[in-house]
């Protein structure tokens, strides 16, 4: 419920995504049966990857997170005394730490299902190639001729083809350091903060969703008829895409899986410019945290650009969205940092 601080429009906002959840959650089988898919998820394949793949890196780069943005406080964990409080008190509070990570975790495991299989049934409903095209020639207007296709065909030519799949790590980091941006909150701040930065990411994967229905396109790489003739299909971010060229075609032709697994194929606006942004904002007050993922937005964006991942005009779209996210999650409050020293205030109400 709202409190006397919180006006209740700010309350609706920040909580939207639970409603969004829900109400997708519930129409999720009627969608699937619209578009003739089966009700049926490749489970070990979601959990796997999920619980157990991307669990272990979000501590193993939680702990980094601490050693780096906290180390005096880490080094005081480390050396702190037994505790002498009864064996309850601490199972309780073990729990509790535990809880603040697993509840939050658990909620972006259903909303990232959701958000996958609808990606599934609008590309399955709607995608025909016309909207890349059309996304292209923006590109083309605003580069006076040239295209994400034909620059990251131009750099290939002169620097080593390995140099893509060092650019493909890169990219593929997004997803554990997100996880470590989590697990930190949780540990650091609670579940509630652990909670507002999962719900700013549902929030951002729904309106994208919603983009992906109205334009539904994928990205350079489904457009460009050279992609498999100057990348190899066995590199590893080209075998995806030509994965997901496939099931794309055969969505077309009418062909459905027989079990749903995870893809994502929503370019605009760009989700990998988006997530990191929102993860820098709630990671501000830890400075050196904060500037590390600064870093990483700054590699990202070439990346993503000359691994044919998202058009020009995707990051573009991106700014606003992340604007519109942070406002309606946590009104662009600028929190006091660990410390509890306060800095700027950029408040939009």
């Amino acid at each position: 419920m709202p409190t006397s601080e919180t006006h209740p429009l700010r309350w609706a906002a920040s909580n939207l995504h639970f409603a969004a959840t829900l109400g997708l959650t519930l129409a999720l089988p009627f969608a699937l049966q619209a578009a003739r898919f089966p009700v049926r998820y490749n489970w070990p394949q979601y959990f796997l990857s999920y619980w157990f793949v991307f669990g272990i890196r979000a501590v193993l780069g939680a702990t980094l997170f601490f050693l780096i943005g906290g180390p005096e406080q880490f080094r005081r964990w480390l050396k702190a005394p037994r505790s002498n409080a009864p064996f309850s008190s601490q199972l309780a509070q073990l729990a509790k730490r535990v809880a603040a990570v697993v509840l939050p975790a658990a909620y972006l495991f259903i909303g990232l299902i959701v958000a996958f299989s609808y990606n599934d049934i609008i590309a399955a409903l709607k995608f025909n190639f016309q909207a890349d095209a059309r996304l292209n020639r923006i590109d083309a207007w605003m580069m006076h001729g040239l295209t994400v296709s034909r620059l990251a065909h131009l750099v290939a030519a002169h620097v080593p083809l390995r140099t893509f799949d060092v650019m493909t790590v890169i990219y593929f980091l997004l997803f554990p350091a997100l996880g470590s941006t989590l697990v930190f909150l949780a540990l650091q701040s609670g579940a509630a903060r652990a909670m507002q930065f999962v719900g700013a990411l549902m929030t951002s994967y729904y309106i994208v969703v919603a983009c992906f229905y109205l334009i539904p396109a994928v990205g350079p790489f489904v457009i460009c008829p050279d992609h498999f003739s100057v990348f190899a299909r066995t590199m590893n971010m080209f075998a995806g895409h030509y994965e997901y060229i496939e099931v794309l075609k055969g969505y077309m032709a009418g062909q459905r899986p027989d079990v749903l697994g995870p893809h994502y194929f929503a370019a605009l606006p760009c989700m990998h410019i988006v997530q990191p942004m929102i993860a820098l904002w709630f990671l501000r007050p830890w400075k050196r945290l904060a500037f590390l993922f600064v870093i990483f937005n700054i590699l990202l964006i070439p990346c993503i650009l000359l691994l044919e991942q998202h058009y020009v005009i995707d990051l573009l779209a991106a700014i606003p969205l992340i604007v519109l996210v942070i406002a309606m999650i946590d009104g662009l409050k600028w929190h006091p940092g660990p410390s509890g020293a306060s800095t700027a205030s950029l408040v939009v109400e």
